[in-house]
């Protein structure tokens, strides 16, 4: 059985259409990673990245005393924040030419816009029993306090508008989490990519 050349040369001619057809069909075909592409454009155009930062007490409460400290280094800085289970403002008030020891605790509400309202549980100022709205008014007059912190004496609370922290860059803070019974503290780092 002898097959001759017309019907070979017809025959890989159809082979060698089908493969050069097919090859063609695949590039017209779109791929289904054109959606992630598609993703990587509208990724670009994002104008800031939300970055998490989880924490822990000790490691807080070492940062904000680091802060207070380098924020009011012209001033005599006479008070500390301690984070236990309570956010505790420990510090001393100059009065009758002495230094009265002053421990103020407060319960800390993370707030829906990234806020952290601090709501004032118990005061202890020496061995003298003192209304609340009294210390708080006279701490708010006479210490000097970082500009995102506003003092409520009416509310006995302290409102911290860590959405209006300056940081370098440009870079925006939130509270997300704040239990300090369980050492659950994050906040995010919103940078600008621009």
């Amino acid at each position: 059985m002898k097959i001759s050349w017309k019907k070979l040369f017809l025959g890989t001619m159809i082979i060698n259409s089908m493969i050069i057809g097919t090859f063609i069909l695949f590039l017209f075909i779109p791929e289904k990673k054109t959606e992630d592409y598609n993703n990587y454009s509208e990724i670009s155009s994002i104008n800031d990245i939300d970055l998490t930062v989880v924490t822990n007490k000790k490691d807080l409460t070492k940062l904000i005393n680091h802060y207070l400290e380098a924020e009011f280094k012209d001033q005599i800085l006479n008070y500390k924040v301690l984070l236990t289970e309570k956010v505790m403002l420990i510090g001393s008030i100059p009065a009758f030419g002495k230094e009265i020891d002053l421990v103020m605790t407060f319960e800390p509400i993370p707030q829906k816009n990234g806020d952290l309202l601090l709501e004032q549980e118990s005061i202890s100022v020496g061995n003298v029993q003192l209304p609340v709205s009294f210390v708080l008014r006279y701490i708010s007059d006479n210490y000097a306090l970082p500009g995102w912190i506003t003092i409520d004496a009416a509310e006995q609370s302290v409102y911290a508008s860590i959405t209006d922290l300056q940081l370098k860059s440009d870079v925006n803070v939130r509270v997300e989490t704040f239990n300090l019974k369980n050492d659950d503290i994050s906040f995010s780092l919103i940078v600008p990519v621009e």
